[in-house]
């Protein structure tokens, strides 16, 4: 719930009371806990990306939010390859 402006989440609680009304409604904040390499071993502390030039690759339902996310941890955006939402990636 922190990636949506405001607005949008209540307009999205507005329609959650809607459809299940009495139902409890819970919000998240995404937050990062640590680099997890893709072919295994240890986690990497995030700091090691403030100040670093990264680029990016993404294959989630809202792109930008991750790429502010990265941002936000001090790296530097260089590019973001953007795929569909659950995007079938090959070698």
């Amino acid at each position: 719930s922190d990636q949506v402006a405001t607005r949008e989440l209540a307009v999205l609680r507005e329609r959650l009371v809607e459809l299940a009304p009495g139902r409890p409604i819970a919000t998240a904040e995404h937050r990062a806990c640590a680099l997890r390499p893709l072919a295994g071993g240890a986690a990497e502390p995030l700091e090691r990306l403030r100040g670093a030039r990264v680029e990016l690759v993404s294959g989630i339902g809202n792109p930008e939010a991750f790429e502010r996310s990265v941002r936000a941890l001090g790296a530097e955006v260089a590019a973001h390859r953007r795929f569909a939402d659950h995007h079938d990636y090959a070698e």
